[in-house]
């Protein structure tokens, strides 16, 4: 953010300054200001303002191909004929959690839709996790902001870039042995809730997942808590796996599957399209919000064990409900449930990386061994 802050102004400048909304994104917004540069020519900069802390990894920032908001073209930011109506039955149509979309939620900027306006009463650079610890070396990536909307006021992040949504994905197996010695593989499948918080409620998910924030060995702690989360997998219930290693039957594994990263592969993070009727009473196709990259490792956990049983998912608005599916039904289960195709070609790759790993000799499956 560094261009940004020189080019535009420290933190103390942006202090009292009103900014206009002129796109709507999931978990943020686009606004504009204007200001005067060295010249005295009136401008119009753009940045992105979002409820949560950037995830994506610092300092290593550039890694994420650079889409500057101040390189947008200004003809595509102008206020889209689109109206509030509209975007709010967009918003049931597009299956996604109304209070991830600041113009229906109920916990941030809550109203806000394009064209309004918003008031910047705090800011300083660099941010904090979720936890409330500053992030170190964010200084040149972000500026925490106090902004103030309808009377009430809401802390956010802002950037100068939509960042990139960085997730982890975890989908689990339990392995057990026939008497013929043959491997019975069932798949453990989510079914997500139904809050305001959800996005695809009631659909089905293979694997449980997290948000990966800056400042934290998110790679090594993530799937910890994903499983834990999501799957009901305790802290102790992992202890245990790891113990049981010493017992050849017992063991779990858990290696990388694959990377997926494009500006289009989850469609939270997307240009948005409805069908509005304009005054004439014509239908037009119209776009709003803007494409943002999305990075995701996927990556399989192999239970063998012989009875084995976990507790209750802890994150219960997420999922409501668990199952174990067969090996040879994982297919016939994405035929009859619509899924992100993003997620089928994760799930499709992860069948092929489980037939290879049971092919391997036990010592070759060794590497993967589930450790601390």
């Amino acid at each position: 953010m560094s261009e940004f802050k020189t080019k535009i102004g420290t933190p103390e400048w942006f202090i009292g300054k009103v900014v206009e909304c002129v796109q709507i994104l999931y978990c943020s917004i686009i606004v504009n200001i204007s200001y005067y540069d060295e010249n005295g020519k009136l401008c119009i900069a753009y940045f992105c303002i979002s409820q949560y802390p950037p995830t994506s990894h610092f300092p290593q920032v550039s890694s994420i191909p650079p889409v500057l908001v101040r390189d947008f073209n200004e003809n595509e930011q102008t206020i889209p004929r689109l109206s509030r109506k509209d975007f709010e039955k967009w918003l049931v149509k597009s299956k996604f959690a109304k209070n991830n979309f600041c113009t229906t939620s109920t916990n941030f900027l809550s109203g806000l839709f394009i064209g309004d306006k918003l008031t910047i009463t705090e800011c300083s650079a660099g941010f904090n996790n979720r936890n409330g610890n500053y992030i170190p070396e964010s200084e040149n990536e972000a500026f925490t902001l106090t902004i103030e909307y309808n009377g009430k006021s809401y802390k956010c992040y802002s950037t100068d870039k939509p960042y990139a949504q960085v997730a982890i994905d975890i989908v689990c197996c339990i392995i057990t042995k026939s008497l013929e010695g043959k491997n019975n593989i069932k798949f453990i499948v989510l079914k997500r809730g139904e809050s305001d918080n959800v996005d695809c409620p009631h659909s089905f998910m293979f694997s449980a997942g997290e948000h990966v924030e800056p400042g934290k060995k998110e790679e090594k702690e993530a799937w910890k808590r994903a499983i834990y989360e999501e799957i009901g997998i305790t802290p102790e219930q992992l202890k245990e796996l790891i113990e049981n290693g010493i017992d050849i039957n017992l063991r779990s594994y858990k290696f990388q599957v694959g990377e997926y990263f494009a500006l289009d592969r989850d469609p939270r993070y997307s240009t948005y399209e409805t069908i509005i009727l304009t005054e004439n009473g014509e239908q037009k196709k119209v776009s709003f919000g803007y494409p943002r990259g999305s990075f995701c490792t996927s990556h399989l956990l192999c239970i063998f064990a012989d009875n084995i049983s976990f507790g209750n998912p802890l994150d219960t608005e997420e999922v409501n409900g668990k199952l174990l599916v067969p090996r040879e039904d994982v297919l016939e289960l994405i035929k009859s449930n619509p899924m992100i195709p993003a997620h089928i070609k994760m799930l499709e790759d992860v069948l092929i990386a489980l037939d290879s790993f049971l092919e391997l000799s036990d010592e070759e499956k060794e590497v993967h061994m589930l450790k601390v």
